[in-house]
């Protein structure tokens, strides 16, 4: 018998552990077929809540409300005996990037030069996401990323991309992000779908769901160049690659579930409307080969629900 059989057969569901792992795993990372990558990056956030929210402490305290969620769920019932493992060492090599370029946004308006080496250091970002992502899944293990802010799509999207010819994303947002650049940002959060369709359009399909503000010139872009997702059942589109990718903005949620989020809107969807969205994407014919929950913001009641993403849409992978 292997290691994680026995592992397996010892680890009681039931009972509180003293494992630091994510969710309380008891797995190592090649034990592991599901992989979590925190990423500290929430340097060039819009508003000042986000650039005041310490990222990697936000993204441990996530990890340890995780250890609070019981591991048998009417949806998610037996997958924990596939492994869930979190790269807490990711934390420490962005964070020293994450804290100069957010410091420089802190300053106000940028000189040219300033944005040239925020821009610069968020492309160096993204190549380290992408290449983090890439290994993982070249490890046949699937990937899973903890944002930080809704930039780091780009990033793990491009490495998803370096193992599937064509990709399908499924973007639930409260906003479209396809701004063409904001203030003077190329990898700006409200311009990460935007980035996606200019770099992998001809490979990329995008299906937008719980968008309920953005600009004209967003709407206009994202008219010609996405879909939108309604309330009815989700379905395959034969136009569409089968290999799904989920990126899953928080504040697409109403703010009582979202309260510390950096741009939260009113209206937004319930849990009830998650849980759809689960079973819509369990019974379509779409394959989740990746996904990203981000946006998270820095209180306990976002952390509880972020946790609880995590475990409810890990179940599909």
């Amino acid at each position: 018998m292997d290691d994680k059989k026995i592992i397996i057969e010892h680890f009681d569901v039931d009972t509180p552990t003293d494992n630091e792992n994510i969710f309380g795993m008891p797995f190592n990372y090649d034990q592991s077929e599901l992989i979590v990558l925190p990423i500290p990056w929430n340097a060039m956030s819009s508003t000042a809540e986000g650039l005041d929210m310490q990222v990697d402490k936000n993204l441990m305290s996530i990890k340890l409300q995780t250890q609070e969620v019981d591991l048998v769920h009417p949806h998610v019932k037996d997958h924990w005996y596939r492994g869930i493992y979190m790269m807490d060492n990711l934390i420490n090599t962005m964070i020293d990037q994450n804290n100069v370029v957010r410091a420089l946004v802190i300053m106000g308006v940028p000189t040219e030069d300033i944005l040239n080496k925020i821009n610069n250091t968020a492309d160096e970002v993204m190549h380290i996401i992408k290449s983090n992502v890439s290994k993982v899944i070249k490890d046949n293990k699937k990937p899973i990323i903890l944002g930080g802010d809704h930039s780091v799509t780009y990033g793990a999207v491009s490495g998803v991309l370096d193992h599937h010819d064509k990709i399908t994303i499924l973007h639930i947002d409260a906003h479209m992000d396809c701004r063409d650049k904001y203030a003077g940002l190329t990898n700006s959060h409200a311009s990460v779908i935007r980035n996606i369709m200019s770099d992998y359009g001809h490979r990329v399909n995008v299906i937008s769901h719980g968008l309920r503000d953005y600009s004209k010139g967003e709407e206009d872009y994202h008219t010609k160049n996405c879909h939108i997702y309604f309330n009815h059942t989700f379905n395959h589109n034969k136009r569409f690659s089968k290999d799904l990718y989920l990126t899953f903005d928080v504040d697409a949620l109403d703010i009582p579930y979202v309260p510390g989020t950096g741009t939260p809107v009113p209206g937004g969807l319930s849990w009830c409307d998650v849980e759809k969205l689960y079973d819509d994407i369990k019974k379509s014919n779409y394959r989740l080969v990746g996904m990203d929950i981000v946006e998270t913001g820095d209180t306990r009641i976002d952390h509880i629900v972020t946790a609880r993403l995590l475990w409810l849409f890990s179940g599909l992978l």
